[in-house]
């Protein structure tokens, strides 16, 4: 199976194409996050691998014998950065996996910066859920929100309006998803990678890199090098595999961007569960 992480919203369903591109015969497990350390003010991007480690590795147990071992791990965005924790996690208890796939995941290394104001954070977090498309347009300035007595309230509204959130979405629940939005940005700005430098080599991960880069991306020090930055948290460039697919950062959402990204990825893992020098010299 795929296990794919869910991005900063923690909601996995945005997987829906790419689940349908990837078809039957490739299963993919959607992990989302947004129940994860809800009892701690401010999780650590490596509790939050942890606990989705613990349910990769509840998963694996129903497997049979024989499959328990072929598995891949990946995520887009913010996903494919807890993926990579997964794995150095699932390395230090002596699990293998078949491949590790990172889909537009930026690297986050030392300057990575978070909005602190909650307006702009606010209309970030909406774009995302409209996946930067047309309606972005058409919902609240972080100018105007700055302004009101209740932000989140006006925003709630204004993507009901458009449809993006269903009219019986309360305010609470409104605002905990929007929590959770802002602690995954403040625990991914603070993460950094502990890769184990004298045996780099054991770190071999596959990138999906949108030949588009949305401006909201240049929070990353790395945003601008094709590596997405993967160099300098200190995977060598010869185990980051790079592959462009036509779009941006929101390409995964779309149904002409998921299947562009389906096809590399059925590709990789299709490569990925046949037996080879390589994949047994890499670890894979």
């Amino acid at each position: 199976p795929l296990f794919f992480v869910a991005p900063v919203t923690g909601e996995s369903l945005c997987y829906k194409k790419l689940a349908n591109t990837l078809g039957t015969e490739q299963p993919i497990i959607a992990l989302s996050h947004t129940q994860v350390c809800r009892d701690v003010e401010q999780a650590s991007l490596e509790s939050i691998a942890a606990d989705l480690v613990g349910a990769v590795l509840e998963h694996l147990d129903t497997l049979p014998e024989g499959r328990k071992d072929k598995f891949s791990l990946g995520g887009w965005s913010m996903g494919g950065v807890l993926a990579v924790e997964m794995l150095l996690q699932l390395r230090r208890q002596g699990k293998s996996l078949a491949s590790v796939i990172l889909v537009d995941s930026p690297a986050p290394v030392e300057g990575t910066t978070v909005l602190e104001d909650e307006a702009a954070s606010l209309v970030q977090f909406a774009k995302d859920i409209v996946a930067h498309d047309e309606r972005s347009s058409r919902l609240p300035l972080a100018s105007s929100l700055s302004l009101s007595s209740a932000p989140r309230q006006d925003m709630l509204i204004a993507l009901q309006r458009l449809s993006v959130l269903p009219k019986e979405q309360s305010l609470v629940e409104f605002s905990e998803s929007f929590d959770v939005y802002q602690r995954n940005l403040r625990a991914l700005a603070a993460y950094r990678p502990q890769l184990d430098s004298s045996n780099p080599e054991r770190v071999v991960v596959h990138l999906l890199r949108g030949t588009d880069t949305n401006p909201h991306l240049q929070a990353y020090p790395g945003h601008s090098r094709r590596d997405f930055g993967w160099g300098m948290a200190g995977i060598p460039l010869s185990n980051l595999p790079i592959y462009l697919y036509e779009g941006d950062h929101y390409a995964v959402v779309r149904d002409s961007g998921a299947r562009a990204i389906g096809r590399i990825m059925q590709r990789l893992l299709q490569t990925a569960a046949r037996p080879s020098r390589q994949s047994a010299r890499t670890n894979f």
